[in-house]
């Protein structure tokens, strides 16, 4: 697998799914409510709508979770340029400006951010497929 496509899938994820999955994991509403009980008939449906609102809650939860415990492994700069960029959502001149670094540095360094996220994140989602 080249590690250009692998750097790119986990770009991509923390800039998408990742973001839908910390919103998912703020909503506290999305928790099942009391069942309310009726004698009137009804269609029928298939599954349980309220426990799989549960089950994508808690798995964006552990995603969301499984983010900030891997980033903590990452040496400083990566683990902050992962921060500003898909935690504060600076864009990368920002981030650039911010930790003082040049734009050849800036990227080589965001490139091996990604790469040992995907290394150390697998065990959730998998990049390299």
């Amino acid at each position: 697998m080249d590690k250009v496509e692998v750097a790119e899938r986990v770009r991509r994820f923390l800039s998408n799914d990742f973001q839908t999955h910390r919103r998912k994991a703020q909503i506290a509403n999305i928790l099942p409510g009391s069942p309310t009980l009726s004698d009137e008939p009804k269609g029928g449906s298939y599954g349980n709508s309220q426990e799989n609102k549960l089950v994508e809650y808690l798995y964006s939860k552990q995603i969301v979770e499984s983010f900030y415990i891997v980033i903590e492994l990452l040496p400083l700069d990566w683990k902050r340029i992962l921060e500003m960029c898909y935690i504060e959502n600076f864009n990368d001149i920002i981030v650039m400006e911010r930790l003082g670094v040049s734009r050849t540095t800036f990227y080589e360094y965001k490139q091996r951010a990604l790469l040992e996220f995907a290394e150390l994140f697998q065990w959730i989602v998998d990049f390299k497929f």
